[in-house]
């Protein structure tokens, strides 16, 4: 296995064991993918799998809002008039980051310590999602949620990114109809990416993967040993690679062995 290293940022208690989670049921290891960019892959990290437990989506959400520095959620306090900035909605790309933006805002009245500023000005939580359009690209289409963004601080979420692109379309979708993307958090960041990337105030993730192993697939070592390709749509973009290069030597498999394997 090619061992990765996690930098924790988030200082909630509950980081070891999302990370346990992750690695237990979401780690694929010594296999061979194709991620967005074109580069391949020995280890793959889906987080669908936590998906299936609510009490997972929730502490993972809890510790996505409190990693959250305070002065991003509020500015501009004052005692007699509105904060210049209340971040109450949260957005995320369809379908798989909905339950995680759902729970994510659930958290965020309490992870936000001014609680006297919702208490006197209202505190609307919002959860919206953007759908992926037929060009590749995300839109807010559903009724309302179009409206509902404008003028609105918003934070994004999404379980794991590599390049950015989902997050970067998510983003640029929300600021079309008028939010304030003011900040986005991801569980998993396998690209070291930062806020800049995103053009946002605050990029933040629980965990950050600093070696995650990429090659181009003339340099890929799987390439070379003629392992077989994961084609499993969760698992990356090994189909989309089989149709263009059918008579890859090593063949497809639809997915490796995920534990046990890296023994």
């Amino acid at each position: 296995m090619n061992v990765v290293t996690v930098k924790s940022n988030s200082l909630d208690y509950d980081k070891t064991k999302i990370w346990s989670w992750i690695e237990e049921d979401c780690k694929f290891y010594n296999g061979h993918f194709v991620l967005k960019s074109g580069k391949h892959t020995s280890d793959y990290i889906c987080c669908d799998p936590l998906f299936t437990s609510l009490d997972r989506v929730n502490s993972t959400a809890r510790a996505l809002a409190y990693n959250l520095p305070k002065a991003v959620l509020v500015g501009g306090i004052s005692a007699h008039k509105p904060p210049a900035r209340l971040v109450r909605t949260v957005i995320a790309p369809a379908v798989g980051g909905i339950m995680l933006g759902n729970s994510t805002a659930l958290y965020l009245p309490a992870a936000n310590s001014h609680m006297w500023v919702a208490s006197k000005y209202g505190y609307l939580i919002r959860a919206l999602f953007a759908d992926k359009q037929s060009d590749g690209g995300f839109g807010f289409e559903r009724l309302g949620f179009a409206e509902a963004l404008e003028g609105e601080d918003v934070l994004v979420v999404e379980d794991a990114t590599t390049t950015g692109e989902s997050l970067a379309k998510t983003i640029d979708a929300a600021r079309q109809v008028g939010a304030n993307v003011v900040a986005a958090s991801v569980i998993v960041n396998r690209g070291k990416l930062t806020a800049e990337t995103f053009g946002v105030e605050y990029f933040g993730s629980l965990f950050e993967i600093e070696d995650y192993p990429m090659n181009d697939p003339d340099d890929c070592p799987m390439c070379a040993a003629a392992q077989p390709i994961a084609t499993h749509p969760a698992l990356g973009h090994g189909r989309a690679y089989q149709l263009q290069y059918p008579d890859y030597v090593g063949g497809y498999i639809l997915k490796p062995t995920r534990r046990g394997s890296n023994a």
